[in-house]
Parts: structure tokens; C-alpha cells; sequence
């Protein structure tokens, strides 16, 4: 495991309800050094080889000074799984240079990004990295750890069941593993992300620290592998176990966030909203500029995962929404195929805050009727996508007893389903009807059908054509955004212009020029949703 988040969750809430106080985020400007190499002290620690673990006394000698950390080694493992050399080696990442950057180490990296650290007890600005062996427990080899005690007193850590040497410091692994590989070198920016997380809200919620966290590895340079959680996705976002799986869901989503909604000052911001959880990121994201609700990011996430690895990043002009920039992921797992029509079946147990994919391989053309199971309301969606980089991705909130009619597909298009549980329902659950039928019964442009066409021209420079159909006795809206998912433009077509076109001159609502690049043309309405791209060249 990355780190013991979840040993420390009910204490870092408790520690901060009792004994809360305001923290001091400014620059620390003093020049206070209170050790010099050769320095010794005893560090409360813990043996992390038994479960749950034990409170055990370290002690241990500084090797190295730097401008903003104290670097000690348990004497017990000076010459034996650390030297100086590696001492050498931390000093460098941590002040000098990153993956990244070579001009600035992770101390610079993080309080830039995500904030300042806190100085509780001890006036210095110096952050204590204590090495010692870790150990491992039943195969599990630890990297580090943040504990929260150590931002109170030892008699208020006492008195919470722990213990506190009253400075800033994480705790890192010397053995098992190389103290200096670059993997465990990047941890370092991941822990220190979690001291000043706590310092800016104390008592957010795991999942938002972790991918916070994880998402500081990816700016040091050496992000965690894209491993188990593309294998297993219906893995509730919003909980956290402690799995390896958990770490990547986090980091890919918060990745996701800073690639589409603002960067890394975006992160910063959730880090700094006092808000937590999934308010807390929706919040941050209000205060960005973005309007999006919770519900419609988290759908487009998933269908990026879903996108990205099978071809989207490769097409001549990708959905910006439905892939990443800053990472690559691999394909995600498809759970069931559905290969009978006309058919039914059951997709039962997505977690919330989760997804399934599923697969249907038509060999006709087919209609597929969605039904909501359960008692709450739930999220659908669907994609439909073929070369060179058409994509389309209608998505539904179901409410109770209710279904939803998916378009009609093309058999020689990729069909699949995104079936996703939108909020705090343990389980979601929905069945699907396919029916045959006939390419003449929906050829575009009957009344009742529900449909965006592709742009024409597209690419285009001037104008283009939109051509669309909503059901009849129905209102709903046309809109266009740009990349960064801000609004450009948008028409309401009333009931008595369900079937229609409207051509767009490449402005915005405010009647000035929109500059080139990609823009999504959504049509919607109360039941529906379907989003193509276009690109303006100007």
C-alpha cells in the first residue's frame, strides 16, 4: 500500500474535533535550525509487520540538513539498508530538482501546487523525513506514511490512543525495497501532499486526499502504473479500502479533473475547499469557473476510460472530453457481452459511484430498451462509436420504475454501455429488452426519434449544419461548448420544432468570432442527452 490512510482516518476526524485549531498556512520565514548532522533522537513509530500496529520507539540519527527538511535514519538501519549516498539522493529530490524539473525539488513542487504546510508545536520550517524499516505485513510491503498525531501534543495523542513527537514529518521506507528507487523517491511528494491537505482541511475525506496525493506523483514525474483498477471498474470512486485499485481510481480521476477542468490550480482549490467529499470538489470546481454538476463530470470520466484506451487518443481529431492528456491508460474491462437480439437480459450490482461496461454485437439493427430496477434513481449511459474517431455518448438518470430507449445502431459501429450508479445507492441494478429492427423504420428525420447528426462541413471555417430531431411534444436544447467545457452557444427548440436545422456562424451567444479548436454540440432534453464534436478552423 501506498500509505496507512485508512488507519488514521477516524483519528485525524476525532484529533481535530477535540483539539481543533487554527493553522498557520503562510510561508514560514524563520530561520530557526534546530539540528545539525549527527544529531540524535528516539521517534515514536510504528511496527507495521503485526495488524493492527504497534506504537514502538525508534531511534535514529540526522544524516543530512537541507533548507526545508531534516533527513533521519533509524540507527539500525544506517549502513545496513540506507548510506549516504541515498541520503545524498533525497536531499537532491527534495530540494533541487524532480523528474519533471530540474530547477525545483518536491518541496517547492507541492506548496506551489496544492499549498503551504502546517507548524504547529515547533516554530521551524524544517519537515522531518524519518527512514526506518517499515516492514511488511502478509505480503503487503508499505512505502510511508503522514500521521496526524504528530501535529498535537503527545498528551493529546495519548489521549486519542497514540503517540506524537510534536514536529512535521512523515515517516518513509528503507527496506523492504530501495529507499531510492524512483517509484518510492515520488511517495515522497505524495505524503507531503497529505501534510499539507490535512493542514488546509483536516478532516476531508479519503478518496479526495489520496487522488490529490497520487496526482502530486504525476507533477514530481513518476506516477503509480495504471494497474487493477481498469481490470475491475465497478469500484465505488467516493470508497475507500485501502486497495492498490483505490489509489489508481483516485489519481485517474483527479487527473482527469486537472486535464479538462483547469489544471493543476483546480486541484490546488479542492485542496483548499473546506468542503469535502464529492460537495467539496463540486464546490471547488463552482469557484473555477465551472458549472458542471458532479453527476455529468463523473459520467464523462468513465467515458473516457472507456474511450481513451480502445483508439480515441489515436483518432485524427479525438473527443477532448473522452480522453486524457496526461496519462495513457490501457483498454478497460468489458464485464458482459450480449450477443442475442432480439433479447433481455440483467447488468445487476454497479456499485455507486461506479461503472460497468457492457457489450452488445449486433448483427442487426437493433432497438434496446433500458429499465431502472431500483429504488433509486439511477445513472445509464451508452456509447456508440466508430473510425475515424465518431463518437457518441447519450447518458440518462433514471428515476425509479422508469426506462430509457437507446437509439438505434449501426451493426458494423462499436456499440457498448456505460452503466454507471449515480449517488449513494449501495447497489444499482437495470435490465435491458433488444428488439429487431428494420433500417427503414429509422432512417433520420421521423418526429419521435431523438438524434444529432454529425456537422457538415467538418471541419469548418464560416458555418455549419446541425441537423437534429427531439420527440414530438417535447422542448429541448441545443448547445455548444468549448473544450474546457464552457457554454458557447445554445438555441431552445419548443415542441413545435421538434425536427429541424440551425446553422451555426462560429459565434457566441454575445455575437463575437469563437476562436478555433474543438467544440461539443449537445442536444437534450429531459430524458436525453447526446453529445458529437466538430472543429472550427478559422
Amino acid at each position: 500500500p501506498r500509505c496507512m490512510t485508512s488507519l488514521f482516518d477516524q483519528a485525524k476526524i476525532d484529533l481535530h474535533e477535540k483539539y481543533g485549531r487554527p493553522h498557520n498556512n503562510q510561508p514560514m520565514v524563520n530561520d530557526i535550525i534546530l539540528h545539525e548532522v549527527g544529531d540524535t533522537m528516539t521517534f515514536w513509530n510504528w511496527d507495521l509487520s503485526i495488524m493492527p500496529p504497534q506504537w514502538i520507539l525508534v531511534p535514529a540519527t540526522c544524516r543530512a540538513v537541507t533548507e526545508h527538511a531534516y533527513v533521519f535514519v533509524a540507527d539500525d538501519q544506517w549502513n545496513v539498508h540506507m548510506d549516504s549516498d541515498d541520503v545524498a539522493q533525497v536531499a537532491y529530490y527534495w530540494e533541487e530538482g524532480t523528474y519533471n524539473d530540474s530547477t525545483s525539488g518536491i518541496y517547492e513542487l507541492d506548496t506551489e501546487n496544492f499549498g503551504q504546510p502546517p507548524d504547529e508545536l515547533d516554530d521551524d520550517d524544517h519537515i522531518y523525513i524519518f527512514y526506518s524499516e517499515l516492514g511488511s505485513y502478509q505480503g503487503s510491503v508499505f512505502d510511508g506514511y503522514f500521521s496526524v498525531f504528530n501535529e498535537y501534543t503527545e498528551e493529546e495523542a495519548q489521549d486519542m490512543g497514540g503517540h506524537s513527537n510534536e514536529v512535521e514529518m512523515f515517516y518513509m521506507s528503507c527496506h523492504p525495497g530501495d529507499p531510492v528507487s524512483p517509484i518510492r523517491i515520488s511517495v515522497l511528494a505524495h505524503e507531503f501532499e497529505h501534510m499539507i491537505h490535512w493542514a488546509a482541511d483536516p478532516n476531508e475525506e479519503s478518496w479526495v486526499d489520496e487522488g490529490c496525493a497520487e496526482y502530486a506523483m504525476l507533477l514530481f514525474g513518476m506516477p503509480d502504473p495504471l494497474v487493477s483498477f481498469p481490470n475491475n471498474p465497478n469500484n465505488d470512486l467516493t470508497q475507500w479500502d485501502n486497495q492498490f485499485a483505490d489509489y489508481i481510481k483516485t489519481f485517474m480521476f483527479f487527473t482527469y479533473l486537472s486535464d479538462h477542468y483547469g489544471g493543476a490550480e483546480t486541484i490546488r482549490t479542492i485542496v483548499q475547499e473546506q468542503q469535502n467529499s464529492v460537495g467539496g470538489v463540486q464546490m471547488a470546481l463552482i469557484n473555477m469557473g465551472y458549472s458542471q454538476p458532479f453527476e455529468s463530470i463523473f459520467l464523462d470520466w468513465t467515458a473516457a476510460n472507456f474511450y481513451h484506451g480502445r483508439g480515441g487518443a489515436d483518432m485524427p481529431y479525438p473527443d477532448s472530453h473522452y480522453v486524457y492528456y496526461s496519462i495513457d491508460p490501457p483498454a478497460f474491462h468489458i464485464s458482459q457481452h450480449f450477443n442475442d437480439h432480439p433479447g433481455e437480459g440483467n447488468i445487476t450490482g454497479v456499485q455507486s459511484w461506479a461503472a460497468k461496461y457492457v457489450a452488445f454485437n449486433c448483427s442487426d439493427w437493433v432497438m434496446i430498451n433500458i429499465y431502472n430496477q431500483n429504488e433509486a434513481e439511477s445513472g445509464f449511459g451508452w456509447f456508440e462509436y466508430s473510425a475515424p474517431g465518431n463518437i457518441s455518448l447519450e447518458w440518462a438518470s433514471l428515476g425509479i420504475d422508469s426506462q430509457w430507449d437507446t437509439h438505434h445502431y449501426d451493426p458494423n459501429d462499436y456499440t457498448a454501455a456505460l452503466v454507471c450508479g449515480l449517488g449513494e445507492y449501495p447497489t444499482y441494478n437495470f435490465e435491458y429488452v433488444s428488439e429487431i429492427v428494420n433500417k427503414i423504420d429509422i432512417a433520420p428525420g421521423i418526429a419521435n426519434d431523438f438524434y444529432i447528426n454529425q456537422i457538415y462541413p467538418n471541419p469548418f471555417n464560416n458555418n455549419t449544419l446541425i441537423r437534429y430531431s427531439s420527440p414530438a411534444n417535447s422542448s429541448a436544447d441545443l448547445e455548444i461548448y468549448d473544450i474546457a467545457g464552457r457554454l458557447v452557444r445554445n438555441w431552445r427548440i419548443t415542441d413545435n420544432q421538434n425536427t429541424g436545422e440551425i446553422i451555426w456562424d462560429g459565434k457566441n451567444n454575445d455575437g463575437e468570432d469563437a476562436v478555433s479548436g474543438i467544440y461539443l454540440f449537445k442536444l437534450s432534453d429531459s430524458e436525453n442527452s447526446q453529445i458529437i464534436k466538430g472543429t472550427l478552423l478559422k
